[in-house]
């Protein structure tokens, strides 16, 4: 469901939402001049989990995705970098995001927002990276073969 991004209302019921289910996932389209994206909100809060975001692929499917991996994590899977994570028949991994991304611009704006209406700063949160067809991953930032269809939001 869309529901517009203003105000203490719209703050209150991303917390229920955090409440009901353990974390939100904020799903955001890039427009024409840059990538989908999807994020959790609440992962830290509820099961002491880094927060999670997938960038690249279709808004509705990345946010499919984190919902299912964050509904894992309610249910005690606990995400580690160096460990690959099935879903179906694809295997995703998992990076660091450097401070930076994760305190500018507007990658975590909405969560920012939401953990700032009770004081909180956005926690340390781990990038789901897909494969390419031939089952490379992306490695360093800035790479032109990932650079405009899946960033690493890390600066390493």
């Amino acid at each position: 469901m869309t529901r517009p991004v203003e105000g203490p209302d719209f703050i209150s019921s991303c917390w229920t939402d955090i409440d009901a289910r353990g974390y939100l996932v904020a799903a955001v389209e890039g427009g024409g001049d840059g990538c989908d994206w999807a994020y959790t909100v609440g992962l830290h809060l509820t099961a002491g989990h880094p927060e999670l975001v997938l960038v690249g692929l279709d808004a509705a499917m990345a946010g499919g995705v984190l919902d299912t991996l964050g509904q894992r994590v309610v249910d005690g899977l606990e995400l580690h970098v160096d460990d690959p994570v099935r879903m179906g028949p694809m295997a995703l991994g998992l990076r660091w995001v450097d401070l930076p991304w994760r305190t500018d611009g507007d990658w975590f704006s909405l969560g920012r927002a939401v953990l700032g209406s009770k004081g909180l700063e956005w926690p340390p949160t781990l990038q789901v990276v897909w494969p390419d067809p031939s089952g490379e991953f992306p490695e360093r930032p800035g790479d032109p073969r990932w650079t405009f269809r899946q960033p690493l939001l890390a600066e390493r």
